[in-house]
């Protein structure tokens, strides 16, 4: 019998497959934790619930007293070893209580026997295998049960298969708002028309687009997204490159077509930092990478005045310290991170 088995997912949302690893789990171990995966970022159609959301589908389903707990985990697209630090955090965090119900440090965690619960479904379980230290307990996949297909018949047939779901994850869905449904499905028909436009395409579509990274000082230049995908959403300026088109070029186009702002690559002395995102599960918009550029222009006597234009519905300059991942479109938050290096953020 387990002290602790830990189970890793993004639940969106969580489905009867998901349930019947738990009951798995529950009667394997003393004590189960869920870890709530992508709990950072804002709703789009791959992660439409908020973690507050997924955890109450989960433990709503099970009987007060069971000794079954949730944890938010964020992402860290660009950095594997951060993200399986804040799990193995959030796995001693609660081993210790465990271990010490009367509050005490008299027990470590090396006192309990602690495992990974799950399923190998796709090249997505590769995490599985990145926690030695713990077992491994393996759950036979059963059905081809997916979340994608549930989102899918949610925000592009409005059907909900409440067959496929545990009655809390459906009280959850019952209560989402008409704004929530009505934005999903309407990012969902954006995903739909760009994989019809390539649907004849004789390989695997690869789109390629630009972003420019602009500071001044302490502030990174922004525009808000005028529509699907990520209406609303706050954003690098930026977008597909054109054909014939250089990457700097692209970004510099994009910049002064969003923004109005004109920078001369020639002023940076070929200073320019580069990053290029390409995290296969970056956009909703299929495989896209993009090629993202740092201009640095703290050396200017004054700020420059910016205004949204093109794709853009306003501009404008942020506090890096006030960026947040759950307003801003895409992985532009992480491609920041990336490319501004800022003490404490």
């Amino acid at each position: 019998m387990y002290d602790l088995l830990v189970f890793i997912g993004r639940f969106q949302p969580f489905h009867n497959q998901h349930k019947r690893v738990i009951d798995e789990a529950l009667t394997q171990a003393k004590n189960v934790l869920v870890l709530v995966g992508s709990s950072g970022g804002p709703r789009t159609p791959k992660n439409p619930w908020t973690y507050e959301e997924r955890s109450n589908m989960i433990l709503q389903d099970y009987p007060v007293g069971t000794n079954l707990y949730t944890d938010a985990l964020v992402d860290f697209p660009y950095d594997d070893g951060a993200w399986a630090h804040q799990v193995r955090e959030a796995i001693k965090f609660v081993a210790l209580d465990i271990a010490n119900p009367d509050g005490f440090r008299n027990h470590g965690i090396a006192d309990l026997k602690i495992g990974i619960i799950g399923t190998r479904k796709d090249e997505s379980s590769y995490y599985l295998d990145m926690f030695p230290q713990y077992d491994l307990v393996e759950v036979e996949l059963t059905s081809p049960l997916n979340a994608t297909t549930i989102r899918e018949s949610l925000f592009r047939d409005l059907f909900m298969p409440v067959s496929l779901l545990p009655w809390a994850t459906v009280a959850v869905l019952d209560e989402m708002p008409e704004d929530f449904w009505a934005d999903m499905t309407e990012w969902q028909e954006a995903i739909d028309d760009n994989a019809d436009a390539w649907a004849t395409a004789p390989y695997p579509v690869k789109q390629v687009t630009v972003d420019a990274v602009v500071r001044y000082q302490d502030q990174i230049l922004l525009v808000r997204r005028g529509s699907h995908p990520g209406k609303g959403l706050l954003a690098l300026p930026g977008g597909h490159l054109n054909v014939g088109e250089r990457t700097l070029a692209g970004a510099l186009r994009e910049l002064r077509e969003e923004t109005g702002l004109v920078i001369e690559p020639s002023l940076f002395n070929l200073q320019i930092k580069s990053f290029i995102a390409d995290h296969p599960g970056r956009s909703t918009m299929g495989h896209t990478i993009s090629h993202c550029f740092q201009f640095d222009i703290s050396w200017k006597a004054e700020r420059p005045e910016v205004e949204g234009a093109d794709d853009a519905v306003s501009a404008g300059w942020v506090n890096i310290s006030d960026l947040r991942e759950d307003n801003m479109f895409d992985d532009h938050y992480h491609i920041i991170k990336e490319l501004v290096k800022v003490r404490g953020w």
